[in-house]
Order: structure tokens, then sequence, then C-alpha cells
């Protein structure tokens, strides 16, 4: 073999590699380009007896993203065995809000109103034993004002109906966060 017939096979091994460089380059800068356009939010929620389950999906459109804190639902899970779920389980911030814009590091706080109707002898929890957020990073700073946990679950005085109606104050972790937030109550 000769130099120059070496020379122009090397020539064309290297012209194949950096097409193949470019071709992967521009694949990578599309998938990137579109996961940035693209948008979507979901969310469910099903409720088994005493357990709540919640799934959620989130992506960020192109010029709509958030760098700080924000909160697109807030939902309560009560864990505990042999009770009759809620009538009423409902979280809310400030002004009966549901979701919340703020900072990383932020400190807020939600009102969890929970009601029973159908309490017959021991079929609804008495107290919340323990007060938590499912998401990491989110750190549960104080409970009922400073008095709980536990939290009691007391008659309204109709008889078969229980309610507990408290706020949990709760410490954002310092990095942005979008999407929903679960609370967990374990009741006893």
């Amino acid at each position: 073999m000769d130099s120059a017939h070496d020379r122009q096979a090397v020539s064309k091994v290297l012209i194949a590699l950096v097409v193949v460089v470019v071709v992967a380059l521009a694949a990578v800068a599309g998938v990137s380009m579109m996961s940035k356009s693209s948008s979507s939010t979901s969310s469910t929620s099903t409720n088994t007896g005493s357990q709540t389950t919640h799934a959620s999906t989130q992506a960020t459109s192109a010029g709509t993203s958030f760098a700080g804190l924000n909160i697109t639902k807030f939902y309560v899970d009560i864990q505990g065995t042999s009770f009759v779920p809620p009538s009423v389980n409902v979280t809310t911030i400030g002004t009966n809000q549901t979701h919340y814009l703020g900072s990383p590091n932020d400190l807020f706080t939600v009102t969890i109103q929970l009601v029973y109707n159908t309490c017959t002898g021991s079929s609804c929890p008495s107290v919340i034993n323990m007060v938590s957020v499912f998401q990491p990073g989110f750190v549960v700073q104080e409970v009922d004002g400073g008095l709980g946990p536990p939290v009691s679950i007391t008659g309204t005085g109709t008889g078969t109906q229980e309610s507990a109606n408290f706020g949990v104050t709760i410490q954002a972790p310092p990095t942005a966060y979008t999407g929903i937030m679960t609370i967990e109550l374990a009741v006893g």
C-alpha cells in the first residue's frame, strides 16, 4: 500500500467520524429543545379506605419556567388502620388558596380541615400523632401553633361527627420545586 492511499483512507474515516459526532450533537440539541418546549401537568388522587394515593407528572413549558417554589396542589394522606375516611379533607394556604408561589427556603403555614361524619364506636381516629411532608427537603416546623402533635380530633356535639382544624408550618427546601405537596398524617 502506498502512503497516498493510506492518507485517503484515514481522511475518509475522519470525515465519517466528524459526521457521526455532528449528527449526535444535533440529536442531543433537538431533544434538549423539545424538553424545554413541552408542557403538561397531571395529577390523580385515589381514596382507598384510610389511605389516599397520589400520582403526579410535571413538565415546564418554554418561557414559563419558575425558579422558585410552586406548589400546585396540596393533598393530605391519612395513615391509619381500621378507620373510616373523612367526609371532608381540605388543605388551604392563605385565604382559601390551594396553591402556593414563593421562594426556596420559605416558611409557610397550611390549614388542614378534617371532618368525619359517621363516627360510631372507634370507627374514627381520635388523635393525629405525627405530621410530615412526603416530598424530600420540606420540613414540618410547627403543628397547631406549637401545641401539637398530638392534635385531637374532637366531637362537634352532633353525635357522630368529629373534626380537626389545625395549621402546619412548613420550611421549604433551599432549591426550586414545582409540583404537588402531600402532607402525611398518622392517626390513632
